[in-house]
């Protein structure tokens, strides 16, 4: 015989081929010669020997026929031994004639000219071996063609017999005939992986945490190899495949090739990819079943949460305790939620990781947003705008917090899990209120019943209403916290009490005044501080501004930053004056145009001038002020353009005997056509000073004293000077001491004075003589008799004669009256009886108390009659108005300096206006 070199292959040839014959099969001992060729196959020969027919293919050994057994055997050239090849009883038919045969054991077997053996079940084609490679191949019947099954120079030791076979590319593979299945499992560990079954075409992976076999793919698939580490399509929707050194499997959707889910044969772990990380998120903790988690059923992640993979919507589902929490759209990247109540809603923006939301960590679902699940509540919160929020899966409650505050319920009823912050309007319940996170970051509260708004601002924590006129209003102060101010419950909002009632809005102050805003009718109404009458304020309909805003338009706040103290409030040339210091300049003179403050000029540019008594005459503003020279206060005028100082050296005749030259103007009024005004002289020397435009007269052969520095000059709160019956009437004493003795009432006719009394020291009483005021063609006064019997009571002078026209609080104590103010046909003052302050009312005859203040701690301060009401503040920085019968609480924030108001003038009726300062030092006009 010739040699013939085939790789790998073992040749046999005479006596050595024998020889190792006999070892093998057992055959005879004898050597034997070459072999017969076989009639009609070229290429092979046999021998007979030990009772085996002998083939050999181009003196290489194929197949032996156990003449006894009548069963057929091939030499497997790789392993170095013979293995069976059919079972007892088999046809001698050549084996190699290219027709297949019956092998007794279940299979047909064929071998081709190509040195392949092919083996078929049922004529069904399932397995071949390359005799001269060594490789064992399947047949796929679904996909039309043989599958490599296992690497080169492998064993022929059929892979049907259902014994486990290494395959030598890292599988062993054992064939089940009774299940015509496949299986492979991992050569490095022996546990098993796949099963592929040949009549259904269909691919199972084994559970290695669930102990059984699961269905990988659809029926009628391929035989192509799964664990091949190449992208297999199942034909499920899925496409699959299997990383060896990891021993994990990848599933990625056959219409997008997008990867989903992996699962860890080895840890038993599950993931799903993230494609808005593009990296892999754990999905489960470690040893959990290989169950299909994208199957579309319910799958026990083991976590406490159960996952739904839905396939036409790309969608994973999470539910706890029975009930869905989350979904996550793998297309949109987007999460959403569900709560106690409606459907899914959406939870974030798009473009979000897949990071499950529902483990108790921090999550950025998009637009600043972290989102936090804990136990069955999930917090909101906003990096941009200090916003959070807070939903109660369970209830439906959602609840919000802010910078200044906790947590404070939103809602009544049981609403939907959907994401307030994300600028949609929805319904807290059935309240008929909506609400809005706005993309300003901003909290808006809208009722449909009532067309009211509220509104929050989380970065200054300021809360705001509006009606259904007018625009946003402040409705508290700042920083202040986030209770929501509509749920009926009463709420502080700074000095101040709220509470939204039906369609009205009430502000309470100590539980005893009362203002109302009517959202629908935009009326705004105040009750009366006995709690008994209500009145409604303006035409309507108004805005729904805070109170202090309803009743009055700010027009200036010269200095925002700090209190400006604006005060001596004063029309001129259609424009209002004022004095106030900006925190630059010091306290100047400045004006407003009906549109911006401005300051008008700096007359002490490196202190304040003070500007006081700002006084028309003659169409020129004059005013008193000090200009920084060290002299005290000077007379000044300003035309509308240019400012000129009038005074500037003492006025007195004697003035060059006075050691100090100083002197301090003030009490500017005009009488006969003239501006007269009072001016010290040293220490307590006064003068009654007039100026007509062009020069100065001084009256008085000694010096009057009608300035305020008399005894008892904290209760002269009216102005000293006071026109009465054609002439000037004051408050002063005869210099005849010093200081100066008890005040007397004076008379000036434009030429004389005249102590009423008329005598020097005046004897008449009453004396300490203060507060004038004019009323039913009388001046009346505050004053106490020279002997002291009554204390300071209320004095009347009707041109001829003093009276007292009450001892108000009786015997040796004062009632003090002060603020004498003509209202409503009758002189209302502020004064003291025994139980404490008031309000007083004398009308001709009787005197009777309009309003008890002697709970309060203070008695009415300034008293300024308007639009038919009477105003006034009880130094507790609160206005209040009385209409003749009832007194309100109007608004808060007044100013409450009301001691010395004609020297401060915080209140005052000019222009036909009501000017009035707040406690932030802002001038107001009422409206």
């Amino acid at each position: 015989m010739s040699s013939y070199g085939l790789s790998g292959a073992w040749r046999i040839r005479g006596a050595v081929f024998f020889a190792v014959l006999a070892i093998l099969v057992g055959g005879p001992d004898a050597l034997i010669a070459a072999g017969t060729p076989v009639p009609g196959y070229a290429g092979w020969t046999y021998t007979i020997s030990g009772g085996y027919t002998w083939y050999f293919y181009n003196d290489y050994g194929r197949f032996s026929f156990d003449n006894t057994t009548s069963k057929w055997l091939n030499y497997d050239q790789f392993g170095k031994k013979w293995q069976t090849l059919s079972g007892t009883g088999a046809s001698g038919s050549y084996i190699f004639d290219g027709a297949w045969h019956n092998l007794n054991n279940g299979w047909s077997y064929l071998y081709t000219s190509v040195q392949a053996g092919n083996w078929a079940k049922s004529g069904s084609p399932r397995f071949r071996y390359n005799y001269s490679l060594g490789r064992w191949d399947g047949y796929d019947a679904y996909g039309g063609a043989w599958q490599t099954l296992s690497s080169t120079g492998r064993s022929s030791c059929f892979l049907g017999s259902g014994i486990l076979n290494d395959l030598g590319n890292g599988w062993k593979y054992v064939y089940s005939y009774a299940a015509d299945s496949g299986n492979w499992a991992r050569s490095d560990s022996g546990a098993a992986r796949f099963a592929y079954n040949y009549t259904s075409g269909r691919w199972s992976a084994y559970d290695p945490y669930g102990s059984t076999w699961r269905t990988l793919s659809s029926a009628g698939r391929s035989g192509s190899f799964v664990g091949s580490g190449t992208l297999n399509d199942i034909g499920n929707g899925w496409k699959y495949v299997y990383a060896y050194t990891s021993d994990g499997g990848n599933w990625a959707r056959s219409d997008t090739g997008a990867a989903r889910f992996a699962y860890n044969y080895t840890t038993g772990r599950w993931s799903e990819y993230d494609p808005a990380g593009w990296t892999w998120r754990n999905l489960t903790p470690v040893n959990r079943s290989a169950v299909f988690v994208g199957n579309g059923v319910s799958n026990d992640l083991g976590n406490g949460w159960s996952f739904l993979y839905t396939y036409s919507a790309d969608q994973g589902q999470w539910s706890a305790g029975g009930a869905d929490r989350f979904a996550y759209n793998y297309a949109q990247k987007r999460w959403y939620n569900q709560g106690t109540t409606g459907g899914w809603t959406t939870l974030g923006w798009s473009n979000v990781s897949s990071a499950f939301v529902g483990d108790g960590a921090s999550h950025a679902i998009g637009d600043n947003w972290v989102f936090k699940y804990t136990s069955g509540t999930a917090d909101w919160t906003n990096s941009s705008y200090e916003a959070q929020f807070r939903y109660n899966y369970s209830s439906g409650q959602w609840y919000d917090s802010g910078p200044y505050a906790g947590w404070m319920t939103m809602n009544w009823n049981p609403v939907s899990a959907a994401f307030w912050g994300d600028g949609t309007s929805y319904a807290l319940g059935n309240n008929n209120w909506y609400f809005t996170f706005t993309p300003a970051g901003d909290l808006l509260w809208t009722n449909s019943s009532y067309a009211a708004q509220f509104k929050y601002d989380y970065a200054v924590g300021q809360w705001y209403h509006q009606g259904t006129f007018g625009g946003w209003a402040t409705l508290g102060p700042q920083h202040h916290d986030l209770l929501f101010s509509v749920w009926g419950d009463s709420n502080d909002i700074g000095g101040l009490s709220y509470v939204f009632e039906g369609s009205v809005g009430r502000w309470t102050l100590s539980g005893v005044g009362q203002m109302t805003y009517n959202y629908s009718t935009g009326q705004w109404s105040v009750l009366d501080t006995t709690g008994s009458h209500w009145t409604t304020l303006g035409n309507t309909p108004q805005s729904a501004s805070s109170p202090m805003e309803h009743l009055g338009h700010l027009l200036v706040d010269v200095n925002p930053t700090a209190e400006a103290n604006p005060n001596w409030l004063t029309w001129y040339n259609n424009s209002l004056y004022f004095s106030a210091d900006d925190g630059v300049h010091g306290r100047e003179l400045w004006k407003w145009d009906g549109t911006t403050a401005s300051l008008v000029y700096d007359i002490y540019a490196s202190g304040s001038s003070d500007p006081r008594d700002l006084t028309q005459y003659n169409g020129v503003l004059y005013f008193d002020a000090n200009d920084g020279s060290g002299y005290g206060r000077h007379l000044f005028k300003y035309d509308g353009t240019t400012l000129t100082e009038l005074t500037n050296t003492i006025l007195y005749s004697d003035a060059t005997s006075v050691a100090v030259q100083y002197e301090n103007v003030n009490d500017l009024i005009v009488f006969d056509n003239a501006l007269y005004f009072s001016e010290t002289y040293g220490v307590y020397d006064y003068g009654l000073f007039r100026y007509d435009g062009s020069a100065f007269a001084v009256f008085g052969s000694v010096y009057m004293n009608p300035g305020p520095e008399i005894p008892q000059a904290a209760l002269a709160d009216i102005p000293c000077l006071t026109i009465f019956d054609g002439a000037l009437y004051f408050s002063g004493s005869w210099n005849y001491g010093t200081p100066p003795g008890p005040s007397a009432l004076f008379r000036f006719d434009g030429s004389s004075f005249t102590a009423l009394g008329n005598t020097n020291p005046p004897s008449m009483i009453p004396t300490y003589v203060g507060n004038l005021g004019v009323y039913n063609n009388a001046l009346y006064f505050s004053a106490a008799d020279s002997a002291g019997t009554y204390g300071l009571e209320l004095y009347k002078y009707d041109g001829t004669s003093v009276t007292r026209v009450i001892d108000l609080n009786s015997g040796t104590a004062s009632s003090e009256p002060v603020h004498l103010t003509e209202y409503n046909g009758a002189l209302y003052f502020s004064a003291y009886d025994a139980t404490g302050g008031g309000l007083f009312k004398y009308d001709g005859v009787t005197v009777t108390e309009a309003f008890d203040t002697a709970g309060w701690g203070h008695r009415p301060g300034v008293l300024t009659a308007y639009d038919g009401k009477l105003f006034f503040d009880l130094g507790n920085g609160r206005l209040y108005m009385h209409d003749g019968t009832y007194t309100y609480y109007v608004a808060p924030n007044m100013s409450t300096y009301y001691w010395y108001p004609e020297f401060n003038r915080y209140y005052v009726v000019d222009n036909g206006h009501f000017y009035f300062v707040d406690s932030t030092r802002s001038v107001w006009q009422w409206q």
